[in-house]
């Protein structure tokens, strides 16, 4: 680790405290997500089991009705297409709630049970909206031609601006074009 990748984790580290600082003193508003708070949460002690985790049901689970029927054809096809190719896969999932759990394990535990990406290589990446937690995240996996800091930047300065004027299917399809020219190089 150099001292610029220690420098930028030490940015990214006061970055989520700061976030769970408003997440915390911020009111619950499900209606609209607080892009704050975007990949941190309060550790819960509940555990984690599968009942919690939604089965797969293809590269999008719009189960929070987040995302029009233009979008989703539209989505479906991109990233049907980047999966064909090497360079690994991306899927995308929103929920109503979490049920209390914190958005880093559950978004492991999706990637877990998902299997997003090639076998062998764990090179999948997971777009993630709870929406009562007011949380967003991308999960990357340790194969993806993708950074964690990347992954922060796409929501800082792809998604996030778009979440704040409440443009779903905007915030979604930008995250995913930066991910898949990320994943291309």
């Amino acid at each position: 680790m150099n001292i610029k990748q220690f420098q930028i984790g030490w940015i990214i580290l006061l970055m989520l405290a700061i976030g769970i600082i408003i997440t915390i003193a911020s009111s619950v508003n499900p209606s609209k997500i607080d892009p704050t708070s975007q990949t941190v949460g309060p550790m819960n002690s509940s555990i984690i089991t599968s009942q919690n985790i939604p089965e797969v049901t293809g590269y999008i689970d719009d189960s929070a009705n987040l995302l029009d029927a233009d979008t989703k054809a539209s989505l479906t096809t991109t990233l049907t297409e980047f999966a064909k190719t090497d360079k690994g896969e991306l899927a995308i999932l929103t929920v109503p709630s979490m049920n209390g759990l914190n958005i880093e394990e559950f978004g492991i535990r999706v990637g877990e049970k998902w299997k997003v990406g090639k076998a062998g290589i764990d090179n999948g990446v997971i777009i993630i909206i709870a929406l009562s937690e007011r949380k967003v995240r991308i999960e990357v996996g340790r194969g993806a031609n993708i950074t964690d800091a990347q992954a922060g930047q796409i929501l800082d300065n792809k998604m996030v601006p778009k979440l704040k004027q409440g443009d779903w299917n905007g915030a979604v399809k930008a995250g995913t074009e930066e991910i898949i020219l990320l994943m291309n190089k």
